[in-house]
């Protein structure tokens, strides 16, 4: 025990710190703000007015030694000469109450806020503010650390204390304010309507989620239909989506939903492409040819010997004698020549993937096309007839199972989607994304993928969806 001089000791120590001198740095209940030398010499602080006899919450070293004194609704920080300044924070909600302060190695600074969530402001002075909406406990943020591999620590009101392993990473499945499940369901598909606002379709239909709101509308049945599920969306040329669905193709339209072709009523759609001025309409059937508008052109069914496979996806591959397609089944792939008697060409003979049964494919605006089927993951270079490959799998791109969907993400990584999780892959580096490091699921949905305009991937899963902002980085381990 240790005694500080009259008329000091008598005061309740809320806070110390020491400096970079040895001095103790001391914050009491009435607002007292004073340096100890360690012997009897003690040095009272001249602190703003507004704050007599308010706590001093917290005192902390930051980077380069600068200290900081935390009040309950104002920070101050020591200048060169030993005084203390307000330090200006980004407006606060009303009634903000601050009760910890704390700064990671790289000196973001970390200010808890109580119910109203936690305030980061990282070395250049940019500030962000996350709530419940992302992932915040409900009962308040109390304290908060971020750990030197990046994982953000969270000591709650009540909750048990909460891990952000991945700092870009949020869960959309419940209402943040009130706990309860959203009702989204599996979902199976995204699109962008404008920056900040996404229609997700899954197995309960259609729901549209907005920055800040939360979702904002939904809809469960279709035009004589009870229920629905959706597969596949699209811009429409005329405004509006196209909505692919287990029962026919559908025009989404300011909040009105219209039926498509009759043609199609009862088809059960996976995917949708617009190209070379038509929609293509891949079925369990076959593939569906329309106009751009929606107008029923013709039905390709694939050749008698290949039975009815299910149509997965297509993508544009244009040759010398015209526009045409890349189309993927559960029996193989196949060029598909747009305007021919006889469209369907068996296609990448002498490959893995010749009559593999095909999951998904992508092809990045470099030429480089990735192709996941019953053989695993390839990546192929090249052109048709000289194609040129590469496996991924759990030696190279730590993927397991089934690979959902490949993208590549702003940086240069490629993020792959698979039945354990995703995989981050940059320069030989994998980083692996699962259930025990915040994804909803470790379980990913075929082609429920979507990077949008501010550089967020929306992760289509069981029970709903993982939103991955990928300007933020992702930790080693």
């Amino acid at each position: 025990r240790v005694e500080l001089p009259d008329p000091w000791k008598y005061l309740p120590i809320y806070a110390l710190v020491e400096d970079a001198e040895g001095g103790i740095w001391m914050g009491s209940r009435k607002g007292q703000l004073f340096r100890w030398d360690g012997n009897k010499k003690v040095e009272k602080a001249t602190i703003p007015s507004v704050l007599a006899n308010k706590p001093v919450i917290s005192l902390v070293r930051g980077p380069g030694g600068t200290l900081w004194a935390l009040f309950p609704q104002a920070l101050l920080h020591q200048d060169g000469h030993g005084g203390w300044q307000t330090y200006h924070l980004p407006p606060l909600p009303a009634h903000a109450s601050l009760p910890a302060l704390s700064f990671s190695p790289e000196g973001e600074m970390l200010l808890a806020m109580g119910l109203d969530g936690l305030l980061i402001i990282d070395a250049q002075g940019h500030s962000r503010t996350l709530t419940a909406k992302d992932g915040m406990p409900l009962d308040g943020v109390m304290t908060a650390i971020r750990d030197r591999r990046g994982v953000l620590w969270i000591g709650s009101n009540g909750s048990d204390a909460l891990a952000q392993t991945i700092p870009g990473l949020r869960v959309l499945d419940t209402d943040p304010q009130t706990g309860i499940g959203l009702g989204l369901g599996s979902v199976l598909a995204f699109f962008e309507l404008s920056p900040g606002k996404i229609m997700l379709g899954g197995s309960r239909g259609l729901q549209i989620w907005e920055e800040g709101l939360g979702i904002t509308n939904r809809w469960k049945s279709f035009p004589g239909l009870a229920m629905v599920e959706v597969w596949a969306l699209l811009a429409h040329p005329q405004g509006g989506v196209w909505v692919g669905t287990t029962r026919g193709l559908w025009h989404w339209k300011d909040g009105q939903i219209l039926a498509g072709p009759k043609q199609l009523k009862n088809a059960e759609i996976s995917s949708l492409l617009l190209h070379a001025n038509r929609l293509w309409v891949c079925t369990r059937e076959g593939l569906a040819e329309l106009t751009a508008e929606g107008k029923f052109i013709a039905f390709h069914a694939l050749p008698q010997e290949t039975g009815k496979p299910n149509v997965v996806k297509v993508l544009p591959q244009d040759g010398p004698t015209g526009p045409g397609l890349l189309v993927a089944t559960d029996v193989g792939l196949y060029n598909f020549q747009i305007g021919n008697k006889r469209p369907f060409d068996r296609a990448f003979a002498n490959t893995p993937v010749h009559v593999a049964a095909v999951t998904t494919m992508h092809e990045e605006t470099s030429g480089k096309l990735w192709i996941s089927s019953s053989q695993g993951l390839h990546e192929f270079t090249g052109k048709p007839n000289e194609w040129k490959w590469k496996h991924f799998g759990a030696i190279e791109a730590g993927i397991l199972g089934t690979t959902s969907w490949i993208r590549r993400l702003p940086a240069g990584q490629l993020a792959v989607g698979h039945a354990k999780g995703i995989a981050i892959v940059s320069d030989g580096r994998v980083v692996q994304l699962t259930k025990n490091r915040g994804l909803l699921s470790d379980e990913t949905t075929i082609d429920a993928v979507l990077l949008d305009s501010r550089g967020w991937l929306w992760i289509g899963m069981k029970g709903g969806a993982c939103i991955l902002d990928t300007r933020r980085p992702f930790p080693e381990v």
